[in-house]
Parts: C-alpha cells; sequence; structure tokens
C-alpha cells in the first residue's frame, strides 16, 4: 500500500471512510472531555486506556491498551488504511466481526485472531507504513 500524504489519508477518512470516522470524532471527543489525552502515531490519533485489552479503530483515530503495545498501534494503523483507502463504508461490518472475534476468543474459543485475512492485512500494512516513515525520517 501505498504511503499517502497527511491530506489525503484524511480525504479519504472523511470521504469513503466517513461512518468509522465520525465514530472516531465523537469517541475522541468525549475522551478528550473526560481529561484522557491524544497522541499521534502515523497518520492516525490516538488515547491509551485501561490495560491489557488490546486495540479498537475508529477511522483516523483509535484506541489502545495501556501498556501501549507497539505492535498493536501498527495495526490499528494498518485498520485506519484499511478504513480510508480500500474498504470505507463496509469497514463498519468489519468491526463488529472483527469486535465478535476478539469477544468468542476472550471466552476462549479457540480462534487464532490473526488468521482473518483482514487482521493480516491490517498487521502488513501497518508494519509498511511505519517502515516507509523510519525511512523518511532517517533521510
Amino acid at each position: 500500500m501505498n504511503h499517502l500524504k497527511k491530506w489525503q489519508f484524511y480525504l479519504l477518512s472523511f470521504t469513503f471512510g466517513l461512518p468509522l470516522s465520525l465514530a472516531g470524532v465523537l469517541v475522541c471527543g468525549v475522551l478528550v472531555l473526560c481529561g484522557y489525552r491524544v497522541k499521534r502515531y502515523g497518520h492516525l490519533y490516538y488515547i491509551a486506556i485501561g490495560k491489557s485489552w488490546g486495540g479498537l479503530e475508529f477511522g483516523w483515530f483509535f484506541l489502545v491498551s495501556i501498556p501501549e503495545a507497539e505492535s498493536t498501534k501498527r495495526h490499528e494503523l494498518g485498520h485506519g488504511y484499511q478504513n480510508a483507502c480500500k474498504y470505507g463504508l463496509v469497514m463498519p461490518v468489519f468491526w463488529l466481526i472483527a469486535a465478535a472475534r476478539y469477544w468468542l476468543r476472550r471466552l476462549g474459543a479457540p480462534i487464532d485472531y490473526y488468521a482473518w485475512w483482514f487482521e493480516a492485512e491490517a498487521n502488513d500494512i501497518g508494519e509498511k507504513l511505519m517502515e516507509h516513515e523510519k525511512k523518511e525520517e532517517a533521510e
């Protein structure tokens, strides 16, 4: 996946990826009003909240548990790009399926969360984007 300029990412997030991005605006707004601090990761913004549960993506914004695992942030970054560039309007459906898989796994079902192509793809996208960003910083 090509690295997007910041304005391109936000344009796609608030057009093609609008449903989750609007949810992100609402969630982020409420959490900021409750005193949480917003941080930046790639072209996305996130809030660290709770302990040891993983992450949850909302378009241009995501939540991540404390401690903030780099692998989780990369994964959620990948979902942000999936929302903006690939799946947009159907992302809420994928989000619900991923949430169901997450909770089934937490309840003991023998589910390999990352075996689903959508989750594996998010990992791959997040890795590539952060590699690209590190190369740009080094130059």
